[in-house]
């Protein structure tokens, strides 16, 4: 992935603030002379540690990009693995949704096994009421275990 640190906890705003971190990332990508293709599918990434405790705090933002495409050090690997994901339709639910999909690992004996990503899939302005439609996918890398491994 191709990441930026924006230096704003994007948690502590509301999407205008959003939007404007993501024209930074925009800007990167530019800057770095990186294909715009990629910017359709742009997310945040919050750290293990955060995600963990939900201390709703991050200030990356990332595109996933192609390693034949792009120079290695522009690239923050991204592990393979198996995910967890749950989908949202709402900017403002994110939090919410992301406390589902911990709780859902949990239930599931497996532990968060790397950092927590959202990724938005779809945005779509909505004219008539000035807001945007997102579709959001958030995922955290997993690893199935007992519940007695998960607890180490």
């Amino acid at each position: 992935m191709y990441l930026m640190d924006t230096k704003v906890n994007f948690y502590d705003h509301d999407l205008d603030t959003y939007e404007s971190i993501l024209r930074q990332l925009q800007g990167g990508l530019l800057k770095n002379k990186l294909p715009q293709i990629y910017f359709c599918n742009a997310g945040t990434r919050m750290t293990r540690q955060n995600y963990l405790s939900q201390t709703f705090y991050s200030t990356e933002a990332f595109v996933f990009v192609d390693r034949e495409f792009v120079s290695d050090d522009l690239i923050t690997p991204c592990p393979g693995g198996n995910y967890a994901c749950i989908y949202c339709d709402d900017f403002y639910k994110e939090k919410e949704y992301a406390k589902k999909l911990l709780h859902y690992i949990e239930e599931q004996n497996c532990r968060v096994a790397g950092d927590y990503l959202c990724e938005v899939i779809s945005d779509l302005p909505l004219l008539f009421c000035g807001e945007r439609k997102m579709f959001l996918r958030l995922q955290v890398p997993v690893v199935f275990c007992t519940k007695k491994d998960r607890d180490l």
